[in-house]
């Protein structure tokens, strides 16, 4: 069996830094061994699931607030019934009348539910990889290894587990990329956004992120800042704030 052991360690250090930012609590994560509410594996082996797939499932952190890992890509909870009937046709979750289910092979296990331009992040767990699949591939039918379906997940390139999702902790410690976006694009549109992620990111640097970060200040003093960045914005257009 492949020794997934640093991908896993890798993702509880990803969710315990967006624990350590702010963006969500500890009380929204289920952590290993989950024994409040078991992972139902029954149900996984039904839904196709592999046994290195169930074990993977069982040995990580599982989000349950609907945030999204990705920008548009939500965390599964793997908690809920409803979600793992989905593993393996993660790319139709959100979609009313697919047009046919998607089986993945029983080795994969996706991280995310893409909502509109979202991604499924699939770890294979025979290969410890992650793929980065949206249904979109960007080469040419005839390149793809699986020319007869393009929206197939292996048309999608394979990058070692760990390396990817190190990736993303450097970026989010860095605050080249940070998790509010998807929030703030809620909260004021994406007109706003680029705007307010410079805003956000300042923020964020002066509330000593990330070696000193005072994070009940940083919380305290955004509503204010919001209010204050939303009336710039607005008041520029001559447009107030309701």
């Amino acid at each position: 069996m492949t020794d997934l052991s640093q991908t896993i360690a890798t993702l509880h250090e990803l969710y315990r830094l967006f624990i350590a930012i702010g963006y969500f609590g500890t009380d929204s994560v289920s952590w290993p061994p989950h024994t409040s509410k078991p992972l139902n594996t029954d149900l996984c082996r039904s839904v196709g699931r592999s046994e290195s797939a169930v074990a993977f499932i069982l040995a990580i952190p599982w989000v349950q607030t609907g945030s999204q890992m990705v920008c548009e890509s939500v965390f599964i909870d793997f908690a809920d019934d409803d979600q793992l009937q989905h593993l393996k046709d993660p790319l139709n979750y959100y979609v009313i009348e697919p047009d046919e289910p998607r089986n993945l092979e029983g080795w994969m296990v996706p991280l995310t539910f893409p909502d509109e331009g979202g991604t499924v992040l699939l770890v294979d767990t025979r290969e410890d990889t992650i793929r980065d699949w949206n249904g979109n591939s960007p080469l040419r039918a005839d390149l793809l290894p699986r020319p007869d379906d393009s929206e197939h997940w292996a048309n999608f390139p394979a990058r070692p587990a760990a390396e990817f999702l190190r990736g993303l902790i450097d970026r989010y410690t860095s605050l080249v990329g940070i998790p509010f976006e998807a929030r703030i694009e809620e909260d004021v549109g994406v007109f706003l956004r680029s705007l307010w992620l410079p805003r956000i990111k300042a923020a964020l640097l002066q509330y000593g992120w990330p070696d000193r970060f005072r994070k009940e200040e940083f919380f305290a003093a955004l509503p204010e800042m919001e209010r204050r960045w939303w009336d710039e914005d607005h008041l520029a257009e001559g447009v107030g704030r309701l």
